[in-house]
């Protein structure tokens, strides 16, 4: 994940703030949550704001056609359809990151995000498609 100078700059200060000798009063609490909604509107964080739930029922959505879910350099989700392999390159919609692979072969630069989205949902991950499953 990348920040920018002004976003490291926030995040040092709130990380001073709370590791410093303040006490920690409904003062300084609505203080700090003013920081970190400030930053958290500037720097959008992967699944930021979105719940269990819904997280699971996009997987769930995506797990009836196969595929396979991974992360670009930034820590970005997105999925690669059929068997899951990466055969291309494009660049992630959230960054503009180079995303994908070639001859079944992930990008150094992605990581491999399948544990990471099934967790939770009640679907069971394998690294192969079965070639004798009929899908309809």
């Amino acid at each position: 994940m990348y920040f920018t100078e002004t976003e490291i700059e926030m995040i040092t200060e709130i990380f001073e703030n709370l590791n410093g000798s303040k006490e920690f009063d409904d003062n300084f609490e609505k203080e700090m949550s003013k920081k970190l909604e400030n930053l958290a509107s500037i720097h959008r964080v992967p699944n930021f704001g979105i719940s269990q739930k819904e997280r699971s029922e996009i997987v769930q959505a995506f797990s009836s056609h196969g595929g396979h879910w991974y992360k670009c350099p930034n820590g970005h989700h997105y999925i690669i359809g059929d068997c899951g392999g990466a055969v291309t390159t494009a660049k992630c919609p959230e960054c503009d990151a180079v995303i994908g692979g070639a001859s079944h072969r992930l990008l150094e630069s992605n990581q491999d995000a399948q544990a990471e989205m099934l967790e939770g949902t009640g679907i069971v991950g394998s690294p192969y498609r079965n070639p004798f499953e009929a899908r309809w």
